[in-house]
C-alpha cells in the first residue's frame, strides 16, 4: 500500500485537525473484521445457504490504546465459536500507515480504491465492489457528518457534561441513520447497559434511546421542509425501520402528525 509523504496534505490538516480519524479508523476496522467473519461463515448475516458453517452472534466491544488515544472497536462473534478476526491486530500493526491514509481522506474525500485497497490488505482477500461501497459510504458519512458538526452537536450539552455521554451523543449523532441497540450504544463507549443509562439520565435527564429518538425526529423535520421525500423515505433515512412507529414518536415529541408539520412548515406536497 502505497501513502501520500504526510507534508503534502500537512497544511490542510493543520487547519481542519484530526479528530475524526479516530472515528474513520474504528469504522473501516469494524467493517473489515465483518466482512473476515463473513467470509468464516461462508455467509453473510441472516443469509440462509447450505454452505454456512456457524452463525453471527454479535459483537463484543475490545478497547485499544492507539497513538490518537483509545478506540473501542465491536469484535465480532461466532456462536460455536473458534473464530476471532485478524483486521484487528493487522490494522493496529500497521495504525501509522491506516492513519496517513485515512487524513487523506479527511481531506481529500473517501476514495473507494483506496477502501478497497486497505480492506483488501487488511483481511487477505478479494473484497467485492458492494463490500467496498458500504465501508466508502461509512467512511464518507462520518467525514461529513464531523465536518459539518458543531462541537457535539447543536444540543447544547452542558459543561459538566462528563466524556462518557459526550462520546455516546457523537456515537448517536454519527449511527442515527441505521437501526441501533441498546446494546450496541452502550458497547460502542465501552460500558453496560444499565451504566450508560443511569450516568446518561443523571447528566441529561433522559435515557439514551428518547435521546436517539428525538434527534432522529430533529433531522425527520429537517427533510420535512426542504425535501419532497415521502414520509415512508424520511422514516427510514433517520433510522426508523418501521412507518408507523415513526409517526408515532413523530407525534408525540412534535404534538402533530408528519404530514401536519410538513404542511404547517410551508412545504405542501401534493
Amino acid at each position: 500500500m502505497t501513502h501520500q509523504n504526510d507534508c503534502t496534505f500537512a497544511p490542510e490538516l493543520a487547519e481542519k485537525g484530526l479528530e475524526a480519524v479516530p472515528e474513520l479508523l474504528r469504522v473501516l476496522i469494524n467493517n473489515v473484521m465483518q466482512v473476515e467473519r463473513s467470509k468464516y461463515l461462508q455467509a453473510e448475516e441472516y443469509e440462509r445457504t447450505e454452505d454456512r458453517k456457524g452463525h453471527a452472534n454479535g459483537f463484543k466491544p475490545k478497547t485499544v490504546k492507539t497513538r490518537m488515544g483509545e478506540i473501542t472497536f465491536a469484535v465480532p462473534q461466532v456462536r460455536e465459536g473458534g473464530f476471532y478476526p485478524s483486521a484487528l491486530e493487522k490494522g493496529l500493526r500497521s495504525e501509522r500507515a491506516l492513519v496517513t491514509t485515512l487524513a487523506e481522506m479527511y481531506v481529500q474525500g473517501v476514495s473507494t480504491r483506496k477502501v478497497k485497497a486497505i480492506t483488501e490488505q487488511l483481511c487477505g482477500i478479494e473484497i467485492s465492489a458492494m463490500l467496498v461501497s458500504r465501508a466508502a459510504a461509512q467512511l464518507d458519512e462520518v467525514l461529513q457528518q464531523w465536518r459539518e458538526r458543531p462541537l457535539f452537536g447543536s444540543d447544547n450539552l452542558p459543561p459538566q457534561t462528563s466524556a462518557l455521554v459526550k462520546r455516546a451523543v457523537a456515537y448517536l449523532h454519527q449511527n442515527y441513520t441505521r437501526p441501533l441497540t441498546r446494546w450496541e450504544i452502550a458497547a460502542a463507549v465501552g460500558v453496560s447497559e444499565d451504566y450508560l443509562t443511569r450516568v446518561f439520565n443523571r447528566e441529561l435527564e433522559i435515557s439514551p434511546w428518547d435521546y436517539l429518538n428525538r434527534y432522529r425526529i430533529l433531522q425527520a423535520k429537517a427533510l420535512l421542509r426542504s425535501t419532497s421525500r415521502s414520509i415512508t423515505e424520511i422514516a427510514h433515512q433517520v433510522g426508523f425501520k418501521d412507518q408507523a412507529y415513526f409517526s408515532r414518536v413523530f407525534s408525540r415529541i412534535t404534538g402533530m402528525t408528519a404530514v401536519e408539520y410538513r404542511n404547517k412548515s410551508g412545504n405542501r406536497q401534493v
